[in-house]
Parts: structure tokens; C-alpha cells; sequence
């Protein structure tokens, strides 16, 4: 039986993808900069976000394209 701990950690961490990837687009595609405290949100988000995956034996190359997969795809 999988503990509510393990799923509130895989609830954590899609609510980080989410954020993260919102902050890739308005970077990478719109050109806009994060202020001081969005960057500040980026790189705590991202850290819990690769100590989240790492726990489900996710690699980092796995992890990135979850990231950024959909920034890249051509419409």
C-alpha cells in the first residue's frame, strides 16, 4: 500500500512542474525576466522539484525533458 506521504510528494511535485514550466515560457518564448522574488520562487521550486524526482528514481535528464517538453514542440 503506497503511503499518503508518497503521494503528496508526487502532488508536489506536478504543482512545481507547473510553476516552473509558466516560468520557462515567460522567459524562454516571451522574453520577459523573472523579478528578484520569482527568481528567488524558481530556485527553491526547482530544488524541491529534482529532490522530488530523484526520490522516485528519476533521472535529471528525465526530469528535464518533463520540464521542458512541451516548450519545445513545433505547432
Amino acid at each position: 500500500m503506497s503511503s499518503s506521504t508518497s503521494t503528496d510528494r508526487i502532488e508536489q511535485f506536478f504543482h512545481h512542474l507547473a510553476i516552473l514550466k509558466e516560468y520557462a515560457k515567460r522567459v524562454i518564448v516571451s522574453g520577459s525576466p523573472l523579478t528578484p522574488d520569482e527568481e528567488q520562487d524558481r530556485a527553491d521550486r526547482i530544488h524541491e522539484f529534482l529532490n522530488i524526482g530523484y526520490s522516485f528514481d528519476l533521472t535529471e535528464k528525465e526530469m528535464v525533458t518533463i520540464l521542458y517538453r512541451e516548450l519545445f514542440t513545433v505547432a
